[in-house]
This record gives structure tokens, sequence and C-alpha cells, in this order.
């Protein structure tokens, strides 16, 4: 990724966390997303890395937080860390309490492979 393009996503990605900011981006999967099937109890892949995930998210969120703060260092790492509207929307509807769906909420967004990056 160009320097100069990882410098304004960072710009961004800070001035959204002053603010709260909802924000909806666009990157490549670093990973694979496996899951175990219902039915045949095997473990089959969802979405391949390399896929395109889109997310609205937003930054700033400490409500779920344990307080201890990170084993490591998103920015060395080239990690937006974000907070993920829709997981949180769907720990609630399968029954997690509040609490519970917000810390399942919390996602690491790869710099260097997003492809788009809007504040909504």
């Amino acid at each position: 990724m160009d320097p100069k393009l990882r410098d304004l996503i960072w710009r961004i990605f800070f001035e959204a966390a002053k603010s709260g900011q909802f924000f909806s981006v666009t990157f490549k999967r670093r990973t694979d997303k496996r899951e175990r099937n219902k039915v045949t109890g095997q473990m089959e892949t969802i979405a391949r890395a390399g896929d395109l995930r889109s997310m609205v998210c937003r930054t700033g969120v400490k409500k779920h937080l344990t307080g201890e703060g990170a084993a490591y260092s998103f920015r060395d790492k080239g990690l937006l860390p974000v907070w993920e509207v829709a997981a949180y929307k769907a720990g609630r509807e399968t029954g997690l309490s509040e609490d519970e769906a917000g810390k399942k909420a919390y996602r690491a967004v790869p710099v260097d492979t997003i492809t788009e990056i809007s504040l909504v």
C-alpha cells in the first residue's frame, strides 16, 4: 500500500475516533472464515482469504473493554481496531446479553488491504 494512502487512512481513523463517528470500510480478508456445519459437524470455509468484506463500524467504543488494554500494538501490526455494528446486532438476536454481544463485536481491520473507507 502507498504510504501516503496509509497515513490518510490513519488520519481518518483518528479523526473518527475522536467523535465516535460511524464509517463504512471495505477490505480484503487476510484469513479464511470457517464455521462448523450443524448437520455434519465438519468445518467448512464460509469466506476465503482475499475475498472482499464490507462492514459498518465505529471507533472509540470503550464500554465492553476489560481495562487491561490490548496485548499488542494495533498500529505496529497495521490493524484498525473497530466495533462492528452488524456483529453486535447478530449477537443480540441470538440471545446474548448486551455486554456479551458488545464484547464479540470488536474487530481488527488490516489497513494494507483496505479498498474503500467512508464516513457514514
